[in-house]
């Protein structure tokens, strides 16, 4: 996985080291957040091994709001339909399907709600 650089754009790789290989910009803050998330998202896997689905769920929620992949939102989905939750398995399929990838200016504290399902989209907008 690559990390885009917050200041130039240059994509950098995740094994490399905490600066950008074009501009200098320090990314470990970057890295840390992505290893976080990647951290969460095994944990959520290991949850639902596990079958608790109330665990698998709040780490895949940590794992999307560090960062937004199709995969954590799936990990989501598949807790929410475990625990029989309609609503969340309809939110987190949504998001597993039009989630957005990593990009520094698209990171958000926010797990996705009915009102980005409903607000954003209609016959009004």
């Amino acid at each position: 996985m690559a990390i885009p650089c917050p200041a130039c754009g240059k994509p950098n790789e995740l094994d490399g080291g905490h600066d950008c290989a074009r501009c200098g910009c320090d990314l470990s803050m970057l890295r840390a957040i992505v290893a976080s998330a990647v951290a969460h998202l095994g944990r959520a896997k290991e949850q639902l091994r596990q079958r608790d689905w109330s665990a698998a769920l709040a780490h895949a929620e940590r794992s999307w709001e560090l960062l937004h992949t199709p995969h954590s939102a799936r990990v989501a989905c598949l807790a929410a339909a475990a625990m029989g939750d309609p609503a969340g398995l309809a939110r987190w399929r949504f998001w597993s399907d039009h989630g957005k990838s990593f990009h520094p200016s698209r990171m958000s504290a926010t797990a996705p709600s009915k009102r980005s399902l409903t607000g954003d989209f209609g016959p009004n907008k």
